[in-house]
């Protein structure tokens, strides 16, 4: 990794691909390990019988889809946390699904959510995350992206489902041209054949899916 003596943070080579920090003040997502339902786990109670649990297909270390099936350092800790029950993980669904069982109650822990008011309605956040992540600005060498505002006009994509701080909602609404996809590896496809400039995603996971 070099520094960069840029206000907006630091940059990324990577194979190509530059990763930037959006503007301070911009988004700094924190990434909560779980959340449980605000109501009773929907298959077990809090001391024994079987939680289910899913996540993202695309979110390493956290979750993500592997041969066996959803796997990642959440669910990992989930059975350290709950050693008496037993944690079955759900099949890899799409994330809006996911969200939407969720609030249905067939599903009883999310693992790599972000807190939001409307997610509060239905599921109660813990105050301890597993990692501070923020979202970052992936984009090829030349793109002549340097700030922000180089984004204005230029086609970008993101994971549909995803959820921005209000402050970078709002710039997006006014200021972007956003195309959601189902999975991080769809973009970096996108990304490299010129069919968007630039991609919003979280460093690790996208790091991940470069170097391999």
């Amino acid at each position: 990794m070099r520094r960069a003596s840029l206000t907006c943070g630091y940059l990324l080579k990577i194979h190509e691909i530059y990763a930037r920090h959006l503007m301070k003040n911009m988004t700094n997502t924190m990434l909560l390990l779980y959340v449980l339902f605000a109501f009773p786990l929907a298959n077990a109670s809090c001391d024994e019988g079987t939680v289910i649990a899913s996540g993202k297909t695309g979110y390493p270390p956290i979750s993500w889809r592997t041969p066996k099936g959803l796997g990642g350092l959440g669910y990992s800790v989930i059975e350290k946390i709950l050693p008496n029950q037993s944690v079955e993980r759900s099949t890899p669904l799409p994330w809006r699904r996911v969200l939407k069982m969720a609030e249905q109650g067939d599903i009883d822990i999310i693992v790599g959510i972000r807190e939001t008011e409307e997610r509060r309605k239905y599921l109660t956040f813990l105050p301890t995350p597993l990692m501070d992540v923020s979202q970052n600005i992936f984009y090829l060498r030349g793109s002549g992206i340097r700030s922000r505002n180089d984004l204005k006009g230029k086609a970008g994509g993101y994971i549909s489902g995803t959820v921005f701080d209000p402050y970078f909602e709002e710039f997006a609404k006014n200021n972007l041209r956003l195309e959601g996809v189902s999975s991080l590896e769809q973009n970096l496809k996108k990304l490299a054949r010129g069919r968007i400039q630039y991609l919003l995603s979280p460093l690790l996971p996208t790091i991940h899916y470069i170097k391999e």
